[in-house]
């Protein structure tokens, strides 16, 4: 098993110095963010979000507008203003790359203040020392690092946030270099950027497992052997994302040795790597691969959920709900509050229906980062009995995200040991679980666990429509409002 650790707005001087001053500008603009990344990311998410909100399909699905409401309905920290995001995290390079840490630097257009956003997030601007902070909505804290430059830490809060303005930016980049030049690659072209340092993470042996384990088990002897060696150096991933009429993903696979090896197994290799991780992504089975020098190159377009699920790797920061307007009567703001959290469930239960029906492949990790993304939903005003429905459905999708995890070790473990049998037990989110699994041949073996894992996702989510069903119903009857 693969285990990971087991805007710029030209002047009115003359073209030619403006164009010079634009391109400097830009990447001092680069140089600045990476600085103060800390040196434990091991993952990056950047985003020139003016230059996203310039793409046709940002304009056609109003972007700008989307977000400026988000924020000041407090459901994200994203302020109408920024001009560019960078968020390093540290994450457990582990299956389900649980996030340790996340540093959060926002830079802003010329004008933008800290009092005016604590006006629209609630709340108001202290001055501690040398700097001014801001405490939002879900244990976030912002700090003012200097002219337009605020950061946010989670965990940590006040504490962390302060320690991290006072240290100031590194004189260089303290993250490796190939996320030091995976955000500098941001650019009106790729907007977006999502890159995950893999460097000393591969052994020799778990990448000559996923290589045999592929289908059809297409390398042998030497060739394989090369092919081991190329895919325990890798260095990382990068995914850029270009915005047009269409979401379009680049995807980057780069190793200390030439790709050449890998490149007949290239689209097999990735649809393995990120069945082992649980993260199947269905937008990746069209796309197009070849090997490029010391890389393995994938791209094709991605749909709205992809890009959400790329995104959620390196996970952004959500904020819960601030209070309710000062003119918006309790019963009103118990109202839009829960339609708004019911709606959110709905979402995120139909993406993944989706996902499920497209890819038979593992979606653990979907599974889980929905779960999370439920868990982090504004809780203000909202009913008290849709909050323990949707705890009720968080814990649900972990378990169902569980069940696919435990499902392919039991298959690998069978099928090691086809001679003796395996009692399971398991307890899910709607209660116990036993079950006895007899042993067989490969097959039948994948067969059995297979078919086990899609009977506990279609009970689960047979329970969840059930009590989306009474949580309307209920909701209806007590607010004399639909839902």
């Amino acid at each position: 098993m693969w285990t990971l650790g087991s805007s710029w707005r030209p002047s009115r001087l003359a073209l030619g110095v403006g164009m010079i001053a634009h391109l400097f500008a830009a990447t001092a603009f680069s140089q600045e963010a990476v600085r103060w990344l800390d040196k434990d990311s091991n993952a990056v998410l950047a985003i020139d979000v003016a230059a996203a909100y310039r793409s046709p399909i940002a304009k056609e699905n109003q972007w700008a507008k989307k977000a400026a409401e988000s924020f000041i309905a407090q459901e994200v920290f994203l302020p109408p203003s920024v001009s560019r995001v960078t968020i390093g995290t540290q994450l457990e390079l582990n299956a389900s790359l649980d996030p340790v840490r996340q540093h959060c630097f926002m830079e802003l257009k010329p004008g933008t203040d800290l009092d005016t956003v604590a006006a629209l997030a609630g709340g108001s601007v202290e001055k501690v020392g040398e700097h001014r902070g801001l405490a939002v909505a879900g244990g976030r804290y912002v700090v003012e690092a200097g002219p337009q430059k605020w950061l946010m830490v989670q965990p940590g809060g006040r504490q962390a946030g302060l320690r991290w303005a006072r240290s100031g930016a590194a004189k260089s980049s303290q993250v490796s270099v190939f996320l030091t030049n995976a955000v500098e690659s941001v650019s009106e072209q790729y907007p977006i950027v999502v890159a995950l340092d893999l460097s000393d993470v591969v052994t020799s042996s778990a990448a000559k497992s996923v290589l045999e384990e592929l289908p059809g088990s297409p390398l042998k002897g030497d060739v394989l052997e090369k092919a081991t060696n190329v895919l325990a150096s890798v260095q990382g991933v990068v995914c850029r994302v270009h915005l047009g009429t269409s979401r379009v993903a680049q995807c980057r696979i780069e190793f200390g040795q030439s790709a050449a090896p890998l490149q007949s197994v290239a689209l097999p290799l990735v649809q393995a790597v990120l069945n082992l991780w649980g993260a199947s992504l269905e937008d990746s089975t069209a796309w197009k691969a070849h090997a490029e020098d010391y890389a393995l190159v994938f791209d094709g377009e991605i749909t709205a959920t992809g890009l959400k699920r790329l995104i959620s790797v390196v996970h952004p920061p959500n904020v819960s709900a601030g209070g309710a307007d000062a003119g918006e009567s309790q019963p009103a703001a118990t109202i839009a509050a829960s339609q708004k959290y019911l709606h959110s469930i709905k979402h995120e239960m139909d993406e993944l229906r989706a996902t499920v029906k497209k890819t038979r492949d593992n979606h653990a990790l979907w599974f889980e980062r929905a779960a999370r993304s439920i868990d982090e939903l504004p809780l203000k005003n909202v009913d008290q009995d849709l909050q323990v429905f949707g705890g009720r459905v968080s814990s649900s999708l972990r378990y169902q995200g569980q069940t696919e995890r435990m499902s392919k070790i039991r298959k690998g473990t069978r099928q090691a040991q086809t001679q003796s049998n395996t009692f399971f037990s398991g307890v899910g989110s709607y209660g116990e679980v036993y079950r006895r699994v007899p042993g067989g041949n490969s097959a039948a073996i994948s067969a059995e666990e297979n078919e086990a894992a899609s009977s506990v996702k279609f009970s689960e989510s047979k329970q969840i429509e059930d009590g989306m069903v009474e949580i309307r119903r209920k909701l209806t009857q007590k607010y004399n409002h639909e839902f």
